[in-house]
């Protein structure tokens, strides 16, 4: 994570504008196949952005899923995302056929470990079981990744005192060197940061659950099918739960916020049985890349317009971010 997190630091030079979403976007996916899959393929990283992003517009539509026969329909909409999933399909379907290719002993790692699988009969998964499993980790594995890091980049950029603390605590704790994972637990205040930017701005912005017993919450009946929607965009911004809950506040996370707050309080990543089985690898992630790239640079966004947002599978700014890369030197 750290490696590939230097290369783009590497590659960025004092005083030019980048779109930082984009920049993320593209990092966290190659961090995601390389550490994950342990794949070398090569990545159209532009072509994958543009796909994904192709697919996430389609989802911010309730055209879909209000008219009906609207996937069957000869739009140009429908004809671009059908070509988003064809191209998510070769990709993914390369990286498994590259992991079938390698002999036993090569063959180490998450996907070689879905590829040997079995169930309790002693089947295997499917060929669509698998892609599916495989869709799912790369690209909820980088997309809300690089959605928390961007909302902390801008969320830094909009309050310079927060972003010089930061700066500060990671000169005291790596003293100008890259981070490494036994860092972690000192990388506490680039922690802090990303935890109050997951709180204001969750990656996944709400759950869904589906009711599997009738059940009564004051008074209403909650049939059995019915759809709950669980808003982390509103709880996260509760007074009863978050001093000025509006604000941008890191500090609010070190002294043991977390462990004082009701259950479900604050659940970026959700909870129960269906929580999120990245967790730990997004946090560990998000800290090393945010701690690496605000080692060396700060960021400073262009205006004070606010960036919109895109409320679609996932909480992305609808146009990017484009930021003014400013070295620490």
């Amino acid at each position: 994570m750290v490696t590939l997190t230097e290369r783009v630091a590497d590659g960025l030079c004092d005083g030019e504008v980048r779109d930082m979403h984009g920049v993320l976007m593209r990092l966290t996916l190659d961090i995601v196949v390389r550490t994950l899959f342990g794949s070398n393929v090569e990545l159209d990283v532009s072509a994958v952005g543009a796909a994904l992003s192709e697919i996430m517009d389609r989802y911010a539509s309730m055209l879909p899923f209000i008219v009906p026969g609207y996937d069957k329909l000869p739009l140009p909409r429908q004809r671009r995302f059908r070509e988003a999933l064809a191209l998510i399909d070769g990709l993914v379907g390369r990286i498994i056929d590259e992991r079938r290719r390698l002999p036993d002993s090569g063959r180490n790692g998450l996907l070689s470990m879905l590829l040997a699988a079995q169930d309790e009969h002693g089947t295997g998964m499917t060929e669509s079981q698998l892609r599916d499993e495989v869709i799912t980790l790369m690209f909820a594995g980088h997309e809300t990744t690089a959605n928390a890091l961007t909302w902390s980049l801008m969320l830094l950029g909009q309050h310079p005192e927060s972003d010089d603390a930061l700066a500060s605590s990671l000169q005291e704790t790596l003293g100008g060197r890259a981070p490494t994972v036994d860092d972690l637990p000192q990388l506490t205040a680039a922690e802090n940061v990303v935890t109050e930017a997951m709180r204001l701005y969750p990656p996944a912005w709400s759950i869904g659950r589906e009711v599997i017993e009738p059940f009564e919450i004051r008074g209403t009946l909650f049939p059995r099918g019915a759809q709950l929607w669980l808003a982390q965009c509103v709880t996260h911004r509760d007074p009863r739960f978050f001093d000025d809950p509006d604000q941008f506040r890191p500090e609010r996370w070190a002294d043991g916020l977390a462990k004082r707050l009701p259950k479900f309080a604050y659940f970026p990543f959700g909870g129960g049985q269906r929580a999120c089985i990245g967790t730990s690898f997004a946090n560990m992630e998000a800290t090393l890349v945010l701690a690496t790239l605000c080692r060396r640079f700060r960021f400073e966004l262009l205006n004070a317009e606010p960036v919109e947002l895109q409320a679609s599978v996932t909480l992305r700014p609808k146009h990017g971010l484009r930021m003014r890369v400013r070295s620490r030197a």
